[in-house]
């Protein structure tokens, strides 16, 4: 199931705009659904998670750029390191036009220093969340339009019941979660694990500088109870000494 993202005609017109794009997001939020969306008709993907192309992309950043048709996507670009990154800035320099490139990767990667000091004023940064509630059914939400317009949306010809509901938040926006089993069981454990995935020492440790990364994780927990709220940062802060 290809599931259209509503970002696709953004990133598109970012294209036209600037040299290079970057699709920025939490992960398994579907950059990669969106980069071949935004590519049909454009230009090929390429995939550094193919051995062949991470290993080109390491040995010689330079050349693996140079082989690369006009307007290619590089998805999980982050994997060919900080090389590939300095290679493409060059490449920029050299060139002022327009949609060169189409790069997606992990969160982890994009929001570090490195990349927002090397290619600030070459790229347009777009963010990706989850699927939305418009996007599960194949409609564009028009509820913020419509309240600074002045306008009521209209009313569902079919109320959600509380079952509903609870049903529509227990799947979540991320596309694995969606498409996957309904189980309770599948649906725990994937959020479990990718908790533990984005919380894990390794990867705080290279998004920011933290000085107690560990905590990290008791951190989110503390976060998430009082989401229903303001959240207010002292008495977070006063669990931790």
């Amino acid at each position: 199931m290809d599931i259209a993202r509503h970002l696709t005609e953004p990133a598109e017109e970012l294209l036209g705009d600037f040299r290079a794009v970057v699709i920025n997001g939490p992960r398994q939020s579907g950059e990669s659904t969106l980069v071949e969306q935004v590519q049909r008709g454009r230009g090929p993907v390429i995939t550094l998670d193919e051995p062949g192309a991470m290993e080109a992309a390491l040995s010689d950043p330079v050349g693996f750029l140079d082989g690369q048709p006009e307007q290619v996507a590089i998805d999980e670009f982050q994997r060919g390191g900080n090389g590939l990154l300095l290679a493409l800035k060059a490449q920029l320099d050299r060139s002022d036009d327009r949609g060169q490139y189409l790069l997606a990767g992990s969160t982890r990667f994009l929001s570090t220093r490195t990349l927002s000091e090397t290619l600030t004023g070459r790229v347009g940064l777009t963010e990706l969340l989850p699927v939305s509630m418009g996007e599960r059914v194949g409609v564009h939400e028009t509820f913020l339009d419509g309240l600074f317009n002045a306008e009521l949306p209209p009313t569902p010809t079919t109320p959600l019941s509380r079952a509903d509901y609870a049903e529509l938040i227990a799947q979540g926006g991320f596309p694995e979660m969606l498409l996957g089993p309904t189980t309770r069981r599948f649906r725990a454990t994937w959020c479990e694990s990718y908790l533990r995935t984005v919380t894990a020492l390794a990867n705080v440790e290279q998004a920011a500088e933290i000085r107690r990364p560990e905590l990290v994780a008791q951190l989110l927990d503390q976060v998430a109870v009082r989401s229903g709220g303001e959240i207010v940062a002292a008495p977070i802060a006063t669990l931790w000494g």
